[in-house]
């Protein structure tokens, strides 16, 4: 009987783990998934084409 016990413990503590370990490695795959979809979100937001700028210096034109 203290055997049948002592191994329902380990089981239930081993499966505990399992499952922290599962939930660990979910959250770590969301967050690479949001830093990922946010870098691509970024480079989204970036403006390509022509500036052209008119100061004291006279019109500057740049090439995004």
């Amino acid at each position: 009987m203290h055997d049948e016990l002592k191994s329902n413990r380990q089981n239930t503590a081993s499966e505990t783990m399992n499952r922290n370990v599962l939930y660990l490695i979910i959250c770590a795959l969301v967050a690479v998934a949001a830093v990922l979809g946010y870098q691509l979100y970024q480079e989204r937001q970036k403006t390509t084409g022509i500036e052209i700028n008119i100061g004291k210096g006279g019109i500057s034109i740049e090439k995004k």
